[in-house]
């Protein structure tokens, strides 16, 4: 069921960045706004819930501070990407997330990719790489750039995630909200006055909130509790050709074949994983 919850939650995040180009805002008040409405709705679920006592936040202050302000660039810097260059291209780069897990989780969990994982980082690791010199010959470099820090920080929430197994889902999506939108709001006025709200773009931000953001955010954070870090960033590739899919199909982006390949190529490293993984008895006794 955990994987079933971390399948979907992608899917459903993946419609986020056609979104954002709706909004008509910068990407710093996209993110302080999807921030404001999602950790709203979260708080309302959560005092309804009644499922946080002291003892839980007890010695977690830091984790969850850091998993927010995380998020927040994250989302920052992902709007960022979307806004300067095509979505296909920008997810791509975006997909480098798991490299930065498996850097992470090496060096603060102890963790190592399995043998089907390897195989799945290179293979993301040759998408980064190709997509970074496209970007470069096709001047589309800077949202290449945006894309790939944001998927450092991306990174760093699912690795601190796994210090939070104790802390309910729920409290860890809205301390996220929180902490994120307080953490850009320092970016979003330096970066303008308040800008004007129309119900359209109104409409946009409920949406990123809780359709794209709080709802799948519960449903991620709840799989990570039983799923190894880097098996669930590379799930983030389900969430790769659902945005490739819209910048394909609803924006009409002229895509090399080249680039297709590769946004095939993420999409199968979930696969590639589980039949590696699944045909040594070894790797399925420890994934159990």
């Amino acid at each position: 069921m955990s994987y079933i919850y971390l399948f979907v939650s992608q899917i459903m995040i993946g419609g986020v960045g056609a979104a954002a180009r709706y909004a008509d805002l910068s990407a710093d008040w996209i993110t302080v706004l999807r921030s404001a409405v999602a950790a709203a709705f979260l708080l309302t679920v959560l005092l309804v819930s009644r499922a946080v006592t002291r003892d839980m936040l007890r010695g977690k202050a830091l984790p969850l501070f850091l998993t927010g302000a995380f998020m927040g660039l994250n989302w920052m810097f992902f709007f960022k990407a979307v806004l300067t260059t095509d979505l296909s291209i920008a997810i791509i780069a975006y997909n480098a997330t798991p490299l930065f897990v498996a850097i992470s989780a090496a060096i603060f969990l102890k963790e190592r990719p399995a043998a089907g994982q390897s195989l799945a980082l290179a293979i993301i690791l040759m998408a980064t790489v190709t997509v970074l010199v496209f970007g470069f010959v096709s001047e589309s470099l800077p949202g290449v750039i945006y894309a790939v820090i944001a998927s450092a920080f991306y990174a760093q929430v699912t690795v601190v995630g796994r210090y939070l197994k104790d802390i309910p889902a729920l409290l860890v999506a809205a301390s996220q909200g929180v902490v994120g939108g307080l953490v850009i709001l320092s970016f979003a006025f330096i970066g303008g006055p308040v800008p004007a709200f129309s119900v359209g773009t109104i409409g946009i931000v409920v949406l990123i909130g809780i359709g794209m953001t709080a709802v799948p955010y519960l449903m991620y954070f709840h799989a990570l509790k039983s799923v190894n870090s880097i098996a669930a960033s590379l799930a983030h590739s389900v969430y790769t050709l659902t945005t490739f899919a819209f910048g394909v199909f609803w924006f009409e982006e002229q895509v090399p074949a080249f680039i297709v390949m590769m946004a095939v190529l993420l999409g199968l490293t979930p696969l590639i994983s589980y039949v590696v993984r699944s045909r040594s008895p070894a790797l399925a006794a420890e994934s159990r």
